[in-house]
């Protein structure tokens, strides 16, 4: 990800902004020259000259008016176009990258990306880009009007162009540290807002709610703290910046006169000279500085693409016969979570997994789902090896921890794919979803299924997860909040699927249900352990 390539992604919108800003470059050079030269005119006691050159300074003054309304638009156009092609890449490499370096930051990390990051890409980006832009456009039709009135002042320009150019490599290094300083802090503060709403309840049923604007106010203060530092940097590169502006200006004027007082240039020249030179060089004062503040969105793009992987060439996408784990392995730091354990299991086999809380089930299931790779071992389908291939396509986990999209109940059953009524309906009636058969399935889940509980949950998450009609399904407690009968029912449905192979992972199995599995798999750990 680089600006340009993002510059690039919105051609149109761009070129459309950059007519408008040679429109009013043109219309503030036009309105100058027609001013100086309305003022010779009435000088010269030519009326009409003086009067139709008020016309036209009227007319062009009308064509600036409308630049204006244009520019404005076309700016936000070609910005929200680029903005959202960066969430778009940004979400779409979140969706690419594997489930373990994904969990590598948290979503309050995402989300300061795609807000915080990308208003600072807009601001020090986008803006600052167009800045730039007008800038040169100003420099250039400023330094060829004075060149026009003494090539001698060209050879100034450079000079002094070259000299202004020195300061701000001086301060860029230092720029782009202050902001992945700035963007830190801002992820931090997101980070800190998330996990303290979050907590809102827990905080005030312990009486200790003002830990929520404590907390808030101590991430901001460091956010505070950022800002301030880079803008002091800034404002130091700037004041050396204006000072070496006015140096050059100063010059272009005792240039000016020195011409004038050799005969080389007339009187009125003098002053023109010295508006041209300031228009000269504010415009490079604010596109040097503007520029080192470009080259500090570089470091944010580097950081979305930390992210991006390699598109896996091959998927594991059947499930004819068998799967076999062999002598796999798991840690999580030096904590061994799983160590040579061995299972094998047949397609339509039914098997339960009964262990105590924290021994490794979950894990188990998140690497039989490659939302975990084993550090060691072999897994192999039909056969075949499947070590870090992805097995999503055969594989369906029901986790522990469920989540509900701010969306309508179809699409949180289907995400979004088009899967008929008769067929939503009567899923609903096998996980015992009666409640929601007479609902509109359209009808949005109030924040995030807020107002369900938590077996109404499980029964949605599991209806979804048999939809997406995979062989294998793998459920992780997944009927723990579900009342006796109703999680009965499911189960049995569930166990009577001929074509599905189901893993189901639970603290404990009623004796009655253990005829109905074809293993029964009961550790205290899955160190060294072998169902073989």
């Amino acid at each position: 990800m680089t600006l340009k390539h993002y510059l690039l992604s919105a051609k149109k919108e761009n070129l459309t902004l950059l007519f408008w800003l040679l429109v009013n470059t043109g219309c503030l050079l036009l309105h100058e020259l027609l001013s100086s030269k309305a003022v010779t005119d009435l000088v010269a006691l030519n009326l009409n000259q003086f009067l139709l050159n008020c016309a036209f300074i009227l007319a062009n003054s009308f064509i600036w008016m409308i630049q204006i309304r244009q520019v404005t638009t076309a700016r936000e156009k070609a910005i929200q176009t680029m903005n959202t092609n960066i969430r778009k890449d940004i979400s779409q490499t979140l969706a690419d990258c594997h489930y373990q370096t994904f969990h590598q930051k948290d979503t309050a990390t995402y989300t300061s990306w795609m807000t915080n990051d990308i208003q600072t890409i807009q601001d020090f980006g986008f803006e600052t880009l167009e800045l730039m832009i007008r800038q040169v456009l100003n420099v250039i039709g400023a330094a060829a009007t004075l060149t026009l009135y003494h090539p001698s002042f060209l050879v100034s320009l450079l000079l002094l162009t070259a000299l202004m150019g020195i300061i701000p490599k001086l301060f860029s290094v230092k720029l782009a540290e202050k902001t992945n300083d700035f963007s830190a802090k801002n992820e931090a503060l997101t980070k800190t807002i998330t996990d303290v709403l979050n907590g809102y309840d827990i905080l005030k049923n312990a009486g200790k709610s003002n830990h929520i604007s404590k907390k808030i106010e101590k991430a901001s203060l460091l956010v505070k703290m950022s800002k301030i530092t880079y803008a002091r940097l800034f404002g130091t590169m700037m004041a050396s910046q204006n000072a070496t502006s006015f140096f050059s200006q100063l010059t272009v004027l005792t240039q000016a006169g020195l011409l004038f007082y050799l005969h080389l240039i007339p009187i009125g020249l003098v002053a023109q000279a010295q508006y041209f030179a300031s228009i000269t060089f504010a415009g490079l004062t604010g596109f040097f500085a503007n520029y080192s503040e470009l080259k500090t969105t570089a470091e944010i793009f580097s950081k979305f693409d930390l992210l991006r992987t390699p598109p896996s060439k091959n998927k594991c996408s059947t499930f004819v016969s068998d799967c076999y784990l062999k002598n796999i392995s798991f840690q999580y730091g030096k904590n061994k979570i799983i160590q040579n354990f061995s299972l094998s299991f047949k397609k339509g086999e039914k098997i339960s997994l009964t262990s105590p809380s924290g021994k490794g089930k979950s894990t188990l299931l998140k690497l039989l789902a490659s939302q975990l790779y084993p550090q060691t071992g072999d897994i192999f389908v039909d056969g075949q090896t499947v070590d870090n291939l992805p097995l999503d396509q055969i594989v369906e986990l029901v986790p522990q921890h469920l989540h509900l999209f701010d969306d309508s109940l179809r699409f949180n059953l289907t995400f979004g794919e088009p899967i008929p009524d008769d067929v939503l309906y009567r899923t609903l009636n096998d996980f015992q979803l009666d409640e929601f058969i007479n609902d509109d399935l359209d009808r949005p889940l109030i924040k995030e299924g807020s107002d369900l509980s938590g077996g109404q949950k499980q029964r949605i998450a599991l209806a979804r997860a048999y939809l997406q009609n995979k062989p294998i399904l793998l459920l992780d407690e997944a009927t723990s909040a579900i009342d006796v009968n109703r999680a009965q029912k499911i189960l049995d449905f569930l166990l009577q699927q001929p074509d599905k192979t189901i893993i189901y992972a639970t603290h404990h199995l009623n004796q009655s249900d253990e005829q109905k599995f074809n293993q029964n798999l009961q550790f205290q750990s899955f160190i060294n352990k072998s169902s073989i």
